[in-house]
Protein backbone atom coordinates (compact mmCIF):
# COMPACT_ATOMS: atom_id res chain seq x y z
CA UNK A 1 0.00 0.00 0.00
CA UNK A 2 2.84 2.66 0.72
CA UNK A 3 4.29 1.81 -2.20
CA UNK A 4 1.48 2.59 -4.37
CA UNK A 5 1.09 5.51 -2.97
CA UNK A 6 4.87 6.42 -3.24
CA UNK A 7 4.45 5.26 -7.38
CA UNK A 8 1.40 7.84 -7.44
CA UNK A 9 3.27 10.85 -5.67
CA UNK A 10 5.21 11.36 -9.30
CA UNK A 11 1.99 11.80 -11.30
CA UNK A 12 0.43 13.88 -8.53
CA UNK A 13 3.23 16.28 -8.37
CA UNK A 14 3.12 16.68 -12.41
CA UNK A 15 -0.84 17.60 -11.60
CA UNK A 16 -0.01 20.00 -9.74
CA UNK A 17 2.67 21.94 -11.40
CA UNK A 18 0.51 21.64 -14.32
CA UNK A 19 -2.76 22.90 -12.59
CA UNK A 20 -0.12 25.66 -11.15
CA UNK A 21 1.60 26.42 -14.12
CA UNK A 22 -2.22 26.81 -15.67
CA UNK A 23 -2.93 29.81 -13.05
CA UNK A 24 0.82 31.19 -13.03
CA UNK A 25 -0.43 32.02 -16.90
CA UNK A 26 0.44 34.49 -18.34
CA UNK A 27 -2.50 34.42 -20.37
CA UNK A 28 -3.82 37.14 -22.43
CA UNK A 29 -6.82 38.84 -21.08
CA UNK A 30 -9.43 39.74 -23.90
CA UNK A 31 -10.64 43.38 -22.76
CA UNK A 32 -13.81 43.49 -24.41
CA UNK A 33 -15.11 40.77 -23.33
CA UNK A 34 -14.11 40.76 -19.94
CA UNK A 35 -15.49 44.44 -19.75
CA UNK A 36 -18.71 43.84 -20.79
CA UNK A 37 -18.62 40.67 -18.24
CA UNK A 38 -17.76 42.81 -15.29
CA UNK A 39 -20.04 45.91 -16.52
CA UNK A 40 -22.83 43.49 -16.14
CA UNK A 41 -21.46 42.14 -12.48
CA UNK A 42 -21.31 46.22 -11.66
CA UNK A 43 -25.27 46.09 -13.07
CA UNK A 44 -26.90 43.25 -11.17
CA UNK A 45 -24.77 43.77 -8.33
CA UNK A 46 -26.20 47.55 -8.27
CA UNK A 47 -29.83 46.24 -8.75
CA UNK A 48 -29.50 43.65 -6.21
CA UNK A 49 -28.66 46.39 -3.48
CA UNK A 50 -31.46 48.56 -4.77
CA UNK A 51 -34.30 46.37 -4.70
CA UNK A 52 -33.44 45.22 -1.38
CA UNK A 53 -33.51 48.68 0.16
CA UNK A 54 -37.29 48.69 -1.56
CA UNK A 55 -36.21 50.75 -4.04
CA UNK A 56 -38.17 50.85 -7.82
CA UNK A 57 -36.44 48.35 -9.71
CA UNK A 58 -36.82 49.97 -12.92
CA UNK A 59 -35.43 53.26 -11.73
CA UNK A 60 -32.74 51.12 -10.34
CA UNK A 61 -31.87 49.69 -13.90
CA UNK A 62 -31.62 53.00 -15.45
CA UNK A 63 -29.40 54.46 -12.59
CA UNK A 64 -27.16 51.69 -12.94
CA UNK A 65 -26.29 52.06 -16.83
CA UNK A 66 -24.08 54.80 -15.96
CA UNK A 67 -21.55 52.49 -13.52
CA UNK A 68 -22.00 49.86 -15.91
CA UNK A 69 -20.48 51.83 -18.88
CA UNK A 70 -18.07 53.57 -17.04
CA UNK A 71 -16.82 50.20 -15.27
CA UNK A 72 -16.36 48.65 -18.77
CA UNK A 73 -14.83 51.88 -20.04
CA UNK A 74 -12.18 51.63 -16.97
CA UNK A 75 -11.90 47.68 -17.41
CA UNK A 76 -10.81 48.00 -20.66
CA UNK A 77 -8.56 50.61 -20.47
CA UNK A 78 -6.93 48.29 -17.55
CA UNK A 79 -6.62 45.02 -19.27
CA UNK A 80 -5.09 46.72 -23.03
CA UNK A 81 -2.46 48.30 -20.67
CA UNK A 82 -1.88 44.73 -18.85
CA UNK A 83 -2.11 43.27 -21.81
CA UNK A 84 0.51 45.62 -23.74
CA UNK A 85 2.95 45.37 -20.18
CA UNK A 86 3.12 41.66 -20.46
CA UNK A 87 3.71 41.85 -24.11
CA UNK A 88 7.13 43.91 -23.66
CA UNK A 89 7.65 42.19 -20.54
CA UNK A 90 11.22 40.14 -21.55
CA UNK A 91 11.57 36.91 -19.32
CA UNK A 92 8.54 34.23 -18.43
CA UNK A 93 8.56 35.12 -14.13
CA UNK A 94 8.61 38.80 -15.33
CA UNK A 95 5.24 38.12 -17.63
CA UNK A 96 3.70 36.12 -14.69
CA UNK A 97 4.33 38.82 -12.08
CA UNK A 98 3.38 41.47 -14.41
CA UNK A 99 0.05 39.54 -15.25
CA UNK A 100 -1.15 38.91 -11.34
CA UNK A 101 -0.16 42.42 -10.45
CA UNK A 102 -1.97 43.91 -13.39
CA UNK A 103 -5.53 41.74 -12.33
CA UNK A 104 -4.93 43.10 -8.78
CA UNK A 105 -4.75 46.84 -9.76
CA UNK A 106 -7.48 46.23 -11.85
CA UNK A 107 -9.46 44.97 -9.37
CA UNK A 108 -8.15 47.57 -7.08
CA UNK A 109 -9.61 50.57 -9.41
CA UNK A 110 -13.06 48.92 -10.30
CA UNK A 111 -13.83 47.93 -7.05
CA UNK A 112 -12.52 51.59 -5.86
CA UNK A 113 -14.66 52.82 -8.39
CA UNK A 114 -17.63 51.34 -7.24
CA UNK A 115 -17.10 52.59 -3.53
CA UNK A 116 -16.56 56.22 -4.57
CA UNK A 117 -19.63 56.20 -6.68
CA UNK A 118 -22.39 54.60 -4.73
CA UNK A 119 -20.29 54.25 -1.40
CA UNK A 120 -21.96 50.29 -1.46
CA UNK A 121 -19.08 48.86 -0.02
CA UNK A 122 -17.10 49.64 3.64
CA UNK A 123 -13.94 49.84 3.93
CA UNK A 124 -13.33 46.90 6.10
CA UNK A 125 -14.54 44.91 2.88
CA UNK A 126 -12.13 46.38 0.33
CA UNK A 127 -9.67 44.10 -0.07
CA UNK A 128 -11.69 40.52 0.51
CA UNK A 129 -13.99 42.08 -2.72
CA UNK A 130 -10.80 42.99 -4.27
CA UNK A 131 -9.74 39.42 -4.24
CA UNK A 132 -12.88 38.08 -5.32
CA UNK A 133 -13.12 40.38 -8.06
CA UNK A 134 -9.23 39.17 -8.63
CA UNK A 135 -9.85 35.54 -8.17
CA UNK A 136 -12.99 35.61 -10.97
CA UNK A 137 -10.59 37.77 -13.29
CA UNK A 138 -8.01 35.24 -12.99
CA UNK A 139 -10.57 32.22 -13.54
CA UNK A 140 -11.79 34.03 -16.25
CA UNK A 141 -8.25 34.69 -18.01
CA UNK A 142 -7.67 30.66 -17.69
CA UNK A 143 -11.03 29.75 -19.00
CA UNK A 144 -10.56 31.85 -22.11
CA UNK A 145 -6.86 31.22 -22.41
CA UNK A 146 -6.87 27.48 -22.33
CA UNK A 147 -9.92 27.62 -25.27
CA UNK A 148 -7.45 30.22 -26.95
CA UNK A 149 -4.77 27.65 -26.21
CA UNK A 150 -6.72 24.22 -27.74
CA UNK A 151 -7.88 26.53 -30.77
CA UNK A 152 -4.62 27.66 -31.81
CA UNK A 153 -3.47 24.29 -31.07
CA UNK A 154 -6.13 22.62 -33.58
CA UNK A 155 -4.90 25.37 -36.23
CA UNK A 156 -1.55 24.64 -36.08
CA UNK A 157 -2.26 21.08 -36.42
CA UNK A 158 -4.79 22.38 -39.55
CA UNK A 159 -1.86 24.00 -40.82
CA UNK A 160 0.93 21.39 -40.74
CA UNK A 161 -1.41 19.11 -42.33
CA UNK A 162 -1.81 21.79 -45.37
CA UNK A 163 1.93 21.80 -45.35
CA UNK A 164 2.06 18.31 -45.71
CA UNK A 165 -0.88 18.00 -48.16
CA UNK A 166 1.60 20.41 -50.48
CA UNK A 167 4.53 18.94 -50.12
CA UNK A 168 3.14 15.41 -51.29
CA UNK A 169 1.54 17.44 -54.14
CA UNK A 170 4.43 18.57 -54.96
CA UNK A 171 6.18 15.36 -55.07
CA UNK A 172 3.54 14.08 -57.11
CA UNK A 173 3.91 16.42 -60.02
CA UNK A 174 8.01 16.18 -59.40
CA UNK A 175 7.16 12.04 -59.89
CA UNK A 176 4.88 12.47 -62.98
CA UNK A 177 7.27 15.12 -64.47
CA UNK A 178 10.14 12.56 -63.97
CA UNK A 179 7.91 9.89 -65.66
CA UNK A 180 7.32 11.70 -68.42
CA UNK A 181 11.24 12.44 -68.85
CA UNK A 182 11.88 8.73 -69.24
CA UNK A 183 8.92 7.38 -71.19
CA UNK A 184 10.32 10.62 -73.58
CA UNK A 185 14.26 9.82 -73.38
CA UNK A 186 12.58 6.04 -74.07
CA UNK A 187 10.75 7.00 -76.86
CA UNK A 188 13.58 9.18 -78.14
CA UNK A 189 16.63 7.09 -77.60
CA UNK A 190 14.80 3.61 -77.89
CA UNK A 191 11.73 3.43 -80.60
CA UNK A 192 12.82 5.96 -82.86
CA UNK A 193 16.32 4.68 -83.17
CA UNK A 194 14.70 1.50 -83.71
CA UNK A 195 12.41 2.63 -86.50
CA UNK A 196 15.54 3.86 -87.82
CA UNK A 197 17.38 1.04 -87.64
CA UNK A 198 14.18 -0.92 -89.05
CA UNK A 199 13.79 1.62 -92.21
CA UNK A 200 17.19 1.39 -93.40
CA UNK A 201 17.15 -2.31 -93.12
CA UNK A 202 13.93 -2.42 -95.53
CA UNK A 203 15.86 0.00 -97.78
CA UNK A 204 18.29 -2.71 -98.23
CA UNK A 205 16.01 -5.51 -98.57
CA UNK A 206 14.21 -3.24 -101.34
CA UNK A 207 17.13 -2.82 -102.98
CA UNK A 208 17.33 -6.43 -104.09
CA UNK A 209 13.47 -7.48 -103.95
CA UNK A 210 11.65 -7.14 -107.22
CA UNK A 211 9.86 -3.78 -108.64
CA UNK A 212 6.46 -4.31 -106.84
CA UNK A 213 7.83 -5.58 -103.79
CA UNK A 214 10.26 -2.89 -103.82
CA UNK A 215 7.58 0.38 -104.35
CA UNK A 216 5.37 -1.60 -101.18
CA UNK A 217 8.32 -1.54 -98.92
CA UNK A 218 9.11 2.10 -99.98
CA UNK A 219 5.21 3.20 -98.88
CA UNK A 220 6.33 1.05 -95.52
CA UNK A 221 9.18 3.32 -95.10
CA UNK A 222 7.68 5.93 -95.64
CA UNK A 223 4.57 5.61 -93.44
CA UNK A 224 7.62 4.53 -90.51
CA UNK A 225 9.62 7.53 -91.26
CA UNK A 226 5.98 9.50 -90.63
CA UNK A 227 5.13 8.07 -87.65
CA UNK A 228 8.89 8.42 -86.75
CA UNK A 229 9.08 12.37 -86.99
CA UNK A 230 5.57 13.07 -86.11
CA UNK A 231 4.53 10.66 -83.83
CA UNK A 232 7.79 9.29 -81.37
CA UNK A 233 8.66 12.37 -81.80
CA UNK A 234 6.13 15.06 -81.29
CA UNK A 235 4.67 12.73 -78.10
CA UNK A 236 8.59 12.33 -76.77
CA UNK A 237 8.10 16.58 -76.69
CA UNK A 238 4.95 16.50 -75.03
CA UNK A 239 5.59 14.07 -72.42
CA UNK A 240 8.80 16.57 -71.56
CA UNK A 241 8.81 19.35 -73.50
CA UNK A 242 11.68 21.37 -74.08
CA UNK A 243 10.99 24.60 -72.59
CA UNK A 244 14.45 25.78 -72.40
CA UNK A 245 15.30 25.08 -76.04
CA UNK A 246 12.62 25.99 -77.95
CA UNK A 247 10.65 28.07 -75.93
CA UNK A 248 7.04 28.01 -74.50
CA UNK A 249 5.66 29.19 -77.56
CA UNK A 250 6.98 26.69 -79.46
CA UNK A 251 6.52 23.61 -76.74
CA UNK A 252 2.87 25.24 -77.48
CA UNK A 253 2.55 24.57 -81.23
CA UNK A 254 4.58 20.71 -80.81
CA UNK A 255 1.03 20.28 -78.78
CA UNK A 256 -1.40 21.80 -81.08
CA UNK A 257 0.02 19.86 -84.08
CA UNK A 258 -1.52 16.59 -81.97
CA UNK A 259 -4.95 18.22 -82.39
CA UNK A 260 -4.65 19.29 -86.10
CA UNK A 261 -7.43 16.71 -87.05
CA UNK A 262 -10.12 17.33 -84.53
CA UNK A 263 -9.53 21.14 -83.41
CA UNK A 264 -8.40 24.02 -84.40
CA UNK A 265 -6.36 26.16 -81.99
CA UNK A 266 -4.86 29.52 -82.32
CA UNK A 267 -3.24 32.64 -80.21
CA UNK A 268 -5.14 35.50 -78.95
CA UNK A 269 -2.58 36.58 -77.08
CA UNK A 270 0.71 35.39 -75.97
CA UNK A 271 3.09 37.45 -73.55
CA UNK A 272 5.53 35.77 -71.44
CA UNK A 273 8.55 37.73 -69.98
CA UNK A 274 11.95 36.63 -70.40
CA UNK A 275 12.62 36.12 -67.23
CA UNK A 276 9.84 33.99 -66.38
CA UNK A 277 11.07 30.83 -64.34
CA UNK A 278 11.17 27.61 -66.45
CA UNK A 279 9.07 26.09 -63.88
CA UNK A 280 6.45 28.19 -64.13
CA UNK A 281 6.17 27.71 -67.82
CA UNK A 282 5.60 24.69 -67.56
CA UNK A 283 2.84 24.69 -65.68
CA UNK A 284 1.27 27.10 -68.06
CA UNK A 285 2.45 24.28 -70.74
CA UNK A 286 0.46 21.22 -68.21
CA UNK A 287 -2.70 23.26 -67.85
CA UNK A 288 -2.98 24.09 -71.47
CA UNK A 289 -2.37 20.91 -72.40
CA UNK A 290 -5.34 19.37 -70.05
CA UNK A 291 -7.60 22.60 -70.66
CA UNK A 292 -7.29 21.62 -74.51
CA UNK A 293 -8.06 17.68 -73.79
CA UNK A 294 -10.96 18.34 -71.38
CA UNK A 295 -12.00 20.63 -74.19
CA UNK A 296 -11.87 18.10 -76.76
CA UNK A 297 -13.02 15.53 -74.75
CA UNK A 298 -15.75 16.85 -72.30
CA UNK A 299 -16.83 19.47 -74.23
CA UNK A 300 -16.73 18.18 -77.58
CA UNK A 301 -14.90 21.60 -79.08
CA UNK A 302 -13.68 22.12 -81.85
CA UNK A 303 -12.29 25.68 -81.91
CA UNK A 304 -10.11 27.08 -78.95
CA UNK A 305 -8.51 30.31 -78.72
CA UNK A 306 -5.64 30.43 -76.01
CA UNK A 307 -4.22 33.92 -74.06
CA UNK A 308 -1.19 33.96 -72.17
CA UNK A 309 -0.72 37.53 -70.69
CA UNK A 310 1.19 39.34 -67.12
CA UNK A 311 -1.05 41.20 -65.50
CA UNK A 312 0.18 44.66 -63.72
CA UNK A 313 0.28 42.83 -59.98
CA UNK A 314 2.83 40.53 -61.46
CA UNK A 315 0.79 37.69 -61.91
CA UNK A 316 -0.01 35.15 -65.05
CA UNK A 317 -3.17 35.38 -66.68
CA UNK A 318 -3.90 32.34 -69.34
CA UNK A 319 -7.27 31.36 -70.86
CA UNK A 320 -8.77 28.97 -73.04
CA UNK A 321 -12.12 29.24 -74.50
CA UNK A 322 -13.38 27.08 -76.65
CA UNK A 323 -17.18 26.81 -78.62
CA UNK A 324 -17.89 23.07 -76.68
CA UNK A 325 -20.79 21.97 -74.71
CA UNK A 326 -21.74 24.46 -72.14
CA UNK A 327 -21.15 23.96 -68.40
CA UNK A 328 -24.34 22.21 -66.57
CA UNK A 329 -25.16 20.35 -69.85
CA UNK A 330 -26.32 17.06 -69.04
CA UNK A 331 -23.68 15.22 -71.25
CA UNK A 332 -20.66 17.68 -70.27
CA UNK A 333 -18.73 15.83 -67.23
CA UNK A 334 -15.59 17.08 -65.48
CA UNK A 335 -13.16 14.77 -65.79
CA UNK A 336 -9.91 14.38 -64.00
CA UNK A 337 -7.96 16.84 -65.76
CA UNK A 338 -9.46 19.35 -63.46
CA UNK A 339 -7.70 17.98 -60.63
CA UNK A 340 -4.38 18.53 -62.56
CA UNK A 341 -5.20 22.15 -63.41
CA UNK A 342 -5.61 22.42 -60.01
CA UNK A 343 -2.76 20.84 -58.67
CA UNK A 344 -0.69 22.92 -60.74
CA UNK A 345 -2.20 26.02 -59.90
CA UNK A 346 -1.87 25.59 -56.42
CA UNK A 347 1.58 24.60 -56.81
CA UNK A 348 2.00 28.58 -57.72
CA UNK A 349 -0.35 29.90 -55.28
CA UNK A 350 -3.37 30.42 -57.87
CA UNK A 351 -6.85 30.87 -58.70
CA UNK A 352 -8.96 28.98 -61.34
CA UNK A 353 -11.94 28.93 -62.56
CA UNK A 354 -14.55 27.40 -65.17
CA UNK A 355 -17.37 29.92 -66.73
CA UNK A 356 -19.56 30.07 -69.21
CA UNK A 357 -19.38 33.23 -71.02
CA UNK A 358 -21.94 35.80 -72.30
CA UNK A 359 -20.80 34.31 -75.98
CA UNK A 360 -22.02 31.23 -75.48
CA UNK A 361 -18.31 29.64 -74.94
CA UNK A 362 -16.87 27.82 -72.21
CA UNK A 363 -13.58 29.65 -70.82
CA UNK A 364 -11.39 28.60 -68.69
CA UNK A 365 -9.20 31.30 -66.59
CA UNK A 366 -5.78 30.74 -64.65
CA UNK A 367 -4.33 33.43 -62.19
CA UNK A 368 -1.05 32.28 -60.91
CA UNK A 369 2.13 34.01 -59.07
CA UNK A 370 6.05 33.56 -60.10
CA UNK A 371 6.50 32.41 -56.97
CA UNK A 372 5.90 28.72 -56.07
CA UNK A 373 5.22 27.05 -53.01
CA UNK A 374 7.61 24.21 -53.10
CA UNK A 375 11.44 25.34 -54.41
CA UNK A 376 12.46 21.80 -55.61
CA UNK A 377 12.62 22.38 -59.37
CA UNK A 378 10.80 20.24 -61.83
CA UNK A 379 12.44 21.49 -65.00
Amino acid sequence: MPGTMLSKLPRLTIHIRTFLGMLAGPWKVNPFFTALLFSLLYVFSAVRVGVSQGRNAPLVWLESIPIGLVSAFLCLLCIWGLNKTVERVGSLRAKQICFHLGLLLTSSILLGFNVLYSGGFGSEFFVFTVIRIYIGALALAVVAGLGEKKLLAQIQRAEAALIEVDRQRNLLLHAEENVRREVANYLHDRVQAGLVVTGIELERIAQEAPEKSAKELASVIEELEEIRIFEIRNASHILSPDISIIGLRGCLEELFVTYRNSMTISFREFIVIEDTEKDIQLAIFRIIEQGLLNALIHGKASLCQISVTPSLDGKILLTLENNGVPLGHEDRNNGTGTAVIDAWTQRYQGKWSLINTESHTVELRVRLTHLADGRDDLI
